[in-house]
């Protein structure tokens, strides 16, 4: 079900009328059913493995409460990985994995499985993965309550696309009904219209351009495929916030607090900076769950304290990355988008760390911050082409045209052009005016304290909202991106 359909309206609208009449014990089970319907709206089948993957987590969380021993322990958390990475390599990996090992080993290509991947499955599995691993590291508690643990796993608002939420964070607010102020339907109606725009009216125009141009690259002039690749950051970034703004708005109304996911990223002045903003709340699971246990911290600085302590943290960056970029997806150009990633984070955050052990690094301000910014956009929209191209083909035409050409002008891409130059300056000036990486704006998330609007700027912002949404979206609308991961 898509949040920019009718049918998600009703059901939303059928929630919020049960959350405020019905008592909570019997909200939450209206509130579950809903989440699975949205879930299962396509594919009634999928909720199956939804509810398998959730089963198998609160009961190993309880086991792994009940006992001490390092062996069963060990064990129960063996049975959460298998269960969960199984499901997700086996819808997600398996035909992945079937094309391109036959060919290794000298043998015939098998027939692939050819299963639709559920959608949403790489999000809430890495969302019950966290409790477990929480639960068995001693950080929190299981969950007792099977339905305020099923309701933490599939909350339909974030369930499909994020933000991937920690169990102390969330769960408690599902436990009870949460008190909902007028300040707060307001906040959240703010965010889902302001989240329809981006997405509607913004990136689904810019996304026109993108396939035109990445679609056919070597029919395409050099100067369009480096609009169209501007244009691919800018639109990727618009999608997915707007995904995330629409969940939290929709979340705020229920009285629930999500998580921000983004944090002006695209200011960033490095790539380790880029990586802390973007998509914060994926790159922070790995940060924990997969570099700390290895001994290091996801796009995070270094200390170069000898030659062989930073390969060892450059190679271990690359592989992290490399799993993310893999997350993403089972092709190729994902991958191939994680290793470019991990290799200037780990350049970049090599260079900091031997200039910091050398007393000669300075926070870049000034002009040179505004040269790092820019540096880092260009690193951005290296991967982006990788990440948005469909191949590696694809991909190494669109650089290599971008690069010798030949260039010219072509009308198409006006529009478009006017639309990058004028979110990048509402960007830039939004961003400069943000305090912090949790600050708000076109993309970001809201402002850590929240500022009253003027009666008269409030009902600006309504009425221009309402109008774009009803006469600004084109007559192609796109699903959400990630809604393929």
């Amino acid at each position: 079900m898509l949040f920019h359909s009718v049918g998600f309206f009703l059901l939303l609208g059928a929630v919020l009328v049960a959350r405020a009449v019905l008592p909570w014990r019997f909200g939450r089970l209206v509130l579950l059913a809903a989440s699975y319907t949205f879930y299962g709206a396509a594919h009634p089948a999928y909720c199956l493995l939804l509810a398998a993957s959730t089963l198998v987590d609160w009961l190993v969380a309880l086991g792994l409460e009940r006992t001490e021993a390092r062996g069963p322990r060990r064990l129960l958390l063996g049975v959460s990985l298998v269960v969960n990475l199984g499901l997700l390599g086996s819808f997600k990996y398996g035909d992945f994995v079937l094309e391109n090992v036959g060919p290794l080993l000298g043998t015939s290509t098998a027939a692939p499985l050819g299963w639709a991947l559920p959608i949403g499955i790489s999000f809430y599995t890495f969302q019950t993965l966290s409790s477990t691993l929480d639960v068995y590291r001693r950080k929190t508690r299981a969950c007792r309550d099977p339905i305020t643990y099923a309701l933490y796993v599939s909350f339909f608002p974030q369930l499909v696309a994020g933000p991937i939420e920690r169990k102390d964070a969330l769960l408690p607010q599902l436990e009870r009904k949460q008190r909902v102020s007028a300040a707060d339907l307001e906040a959240g109606l703010q965010r889902i219209l302001w989240g329809l725009v981006k997405k509607l009216v913004i990136a689904d125009r810019l996304f026109f351009l993108v396939s035109t141009a990445f679609g056919a690259p070597e029919d395409v002039a050099g100067s369009t495929l480096a609009l169209a690749t501007v244009a691919a950051t800018f639109a990727i970034y618009l999608d997915f916030s707007a995904y995330t703004d629409i969940a939290i708005g929709v979340a705020r109304l229920l009285g629930v607090r999500l998580s921000e996911n983004f944090a002006w990223p695209l200011l960033a002045a490095s790539p380790a900076d880029f990586w802390r903003r973007w998509h914060v709340t994926l790159t922070t699971w790995f940060r924990d769950y997969v570099s700390r246990p290895l001994g290091g911290r996801l796009a995070d600085e270094p200390v170069a304290d000898g030659a062989r302590s930073g390969a060892v943290a450059a190679l271990r960056t690359v592989f992290v990355m490399t799993l993310v970029g893999a997350w993403h997806g089972a092709r190729w150009h994902f991958v191939v988008f994680g290793v470019v990633a991990g290799l200037g984070l780990a350049l970049t955050s090599w260079r900091r760390g031997v200039l910091k052990a050398r007393g000669s690094w300075d926070e870049p301000r000034g002009a040179s911050r505004l040269l790092r910014i820019a540096g880092t956009f260009l690193y951005v929209n290296l991967c982006m082409v990788l990440f948005v191209s469909g191949g590696l083909g694809n991909a190494w035409t669109v650089l290599t045209r971008t690069v010798v050409g030949p260039w010219a002008w072509e009308p198409f891409a006006t529009v478009p052009l006017l639309l990058v130059v004028g979110v990048a300056a509402l960007h830039v000036a939004r961003g400069l005016g943000a305090r912090g990486l949790g600050a708000g704006g076109l993309g970001a998330g809201e402002p850590r304290r929240e500022r009253a609007l003027s009666p008269a700027w409030r009902g600006a912002f309504w009425a221009a909202m309402v109008l774009a949404v009803l006469y600004g979206v084109p007559d192609r609308v796109e699903p959400f991106v990630y809604f393929q991961f």
